[in-house]
């Protein structure tokens, strides 16, 4: 099967060479979006985006639910991240494996995502294959719930257990984020999350409570579809209305309130680690995805830590020679954020000392050595750059356009908060600076077995 072409290549050979030819485009286009005529709903509350792109005979589609560890109950941790595997285990007309195995045989591929507020289940295949991904979809939408059983949910329980051992128990580092969250957040917020006995819910968890949080959260009123590639949107649509239109919808969902984060000291905490290199966290509680002062933190980052010519590069890296490497994030979720500043120092470095220059520079900033004007120029520039390179990227739009419309009902929210960026200025990053950077935060060090001597203390 070969789309649009006379060679006589294979689906999937095909489809390799177009996402490369995909790749070089780069270069050439701009940022796109889809506009807010591309937003429907159907009856049952099922929202759908399609943004037509012919540049190359491939599509896009992303399947995003509105949950993620944010809706998870008490009880109920690691439930979101259990369905990210569940759903490929198979339904009522789809095999276990099936689903993967027919993306395959298009020349296609296909995975999925969880984070703290959502769930992707992506696919990127040939145009002319969409149909059987909305198809495989659709079955796993209306039909998951009375497929799921006591052996597909042991087998997935150990997959999600082997995983967690490989990415944060037994990696460098892997535990460090997660227990800073945990400082950060109290018990009570939607983001706090436990480090210790991490599977014990999944471990307790029966059949019937699997299902019940399927029934909960998975109708098509709680997803969005994002098609985005070489597809005609009134065929698409109509596809989209016959393979889901018939789904009845779940009950509301009961969303969880956006609670502002202060801390009331800072908090230091340690974790002994099997590393090599000390390594210092830093992490203040800020802001949540799309509001105001989300931009100015972002260009903060960039200033900071973007860059060899970026301030803390120069003094940690290159001045002081304290540190290896430093990077500096403001993460945006739906409910809240977290400044973080992450910095692995040289080998037997006492991190007090690179806590101290990292205060250094931050208290420059907010006070005699605010942001310059070709600094934060540098920052707006780089932050849309990125915008620009995730645009041209089939899947990434699609992810994107879902996100948007999630959170704020504007799939193109996106590329109008370009206008949020522009509007940066050195006051402004100053001034915000100093409204998040001032507060108490989280410090956490890590450090090899048997060193906490390393450990920065107040």
């Amino acid at each position: 099967m070969v789309p649009r072409s006379s060679c006589l290549l294979s689906a999937t050979l095909m489809f390799l060479l177009c996402s490369m030819a995909d790749a070089a485009a780069q270069e050439t286009t701009g940022l796109r979006s889809a506009a807010a005529s591309d937003v429907h709903q159907l009856a049952n509350g099922l929202s759908v985006i399609i943004a037509r792109d012919t540049t190359l005979p491939i599509a896009a589609v992303v399947v995003s639910y509105h949950v993620g560890v944010a809706n998870e109950d008490p009880g109920r941790a690691e439930f979101s991240h259990l369905f990210e595997h569940l759903m490929f285990m198979g339904s009522r007309h789809v095999a276990r494996g099936e689903h993967l195995r027919r993306i395959q045989d298009a020349g296609g591929s296909a995975d999925a995502t969880t984070d703290f507020d959502r769930t992707y289940y992506y696919q990127q295949v040939p145009a002319n294959e969409l149909e059987v991904v909305l198809w495989l979809e659709s079955d796993r939408m209306k039909f998951m719930s009375s497929s799921i059983t006591h052996e597909a949910l042991d087998l997935q329980r150990s997959v999600i257990e082997n995983e967690h051992r490989q990415r944060r128990v037994n990696a460098p580092y892997g535990m460090a984020f997660w227990k800073a969250l945990s400082a950060l957040y109290p018990p009570d917020h939607p983001y706090a999350l436990p480090t210790d006995n991490w599977l014990a819910d999944l471990h307790g968890a029966t059949v019937a409570d699997v299902v019940s949080f399927f029934q909960r959260f998975y109708g098509p009123n709680n997803a969005t579809i994002a098609i985005v590639g070489d597809v005609d949107p009134p065929s698409a649509l109509r596809m989209v209305q016959n393979y889901f239109g018939d789904i009845p919808p779940g009950a509301a969902v009961t969303r969880p309130a956006a609670v502002p984060v202060r801390l009331d000291r800072d908090r230091y905490t340690m974790l002994e680690d099997q590393v090599e290199i000390p390594a210092l966290f830093l992490m203040w509680p800020t802001t949540r995805l799309f509001s105001s002062d989300e931009a100015e933190l972002q260009v903060l980052a960039g200033i900071l830590a973007d860059g060899a010519d970026s301030r803390l590069h120069r003094r940690l890296i290159e001045h002081d020679r304290i540190a290896q490497s430093v990077t500096v994030t403001q993460d945006s979720w739906a409910l809240a954020g977290q400044f973080r500043i992450d910095v692995h120092a040289t080998p037997g470095h006492d991190l007090t000392p690179v806590r101290n220059a990292v205060d250094e520079e931050i208290a420059q900033l907010l006070g005699a050595k605010p942001p310059t004007e070709h600094e934060v120029a540098r920052a707006v520039n780089q932050i849309e750059r990125s915008m620009a390179q995730r645009s041209e990227t089939r899947l990434r739009r699609a992810m994107d356009l879902a996100m948007n419309y999630t959170f704020t009902g504007d799939a193109d929210a996106g590329t109008r908060n370009l206008t949020r960026y522009r509007r940066v200025t050195p006051a402004s990053v100053q001034a915000t600076a100093r409204r998040y950077l001032s507060a108490r935060r989280v410090v956490l060090s890590v450090v090899p077995q048997g060193q906490p001597r390393l450990q920065a203390v107040p």
